[in-house]
């Protein structure tokens, strides 16, 4: 049986970066105590989600998955203002777009 898993999240370290400025801080979401505990202990590392060669590869293999559908993590580009989302979504499609075209068998991705 093939294991995929859905909606696993990717994230730009340069996109983010650009988030960041374009907000004036690290974009954080508002959880839980209990959520982020949850995030910190289970959730893949910022560099599993930044990378979806080695490090992303290495995780689905310790949990035997065997594709993932990507779409950008929770600070995504698409929640700032248009001036500056339309870009930075262009941008981390791009970004994935590079990265599979080295790879094709890694996972397919979009941007929500």
């Amino acid at each position: 049986m093939k294991i995929i898993t859905v909606e696993e999240h990717f994230e730009s370290a340069k996109i983010t970066q650009e988030i960041n400025q374009a907000v004036g801080k690290a974009a954080m979401p508002n959880v839980s105590k209990e959520m982020l505990h949850y995030m910190q202990t289970t959730l893949p590392t910022p560099e599993i989600m930044q990378d979806v060669t080695k490090e992303r590869i290495a995780f689905m293999d310790k949990y035997e998955i065997d594709q993932q559908i990507l779409s950008y993590g929770n600070s995504s580009p698409q929640n700032l203002d248009p001036k500056v989302a339309v870009k930075l979504c262009q941008d981390a499609n791009d970004e994935l777009a590079r990265a599979i075209k080295t790879n094709p068998t890694i996972p397919l991705a979009s941007l929500d």
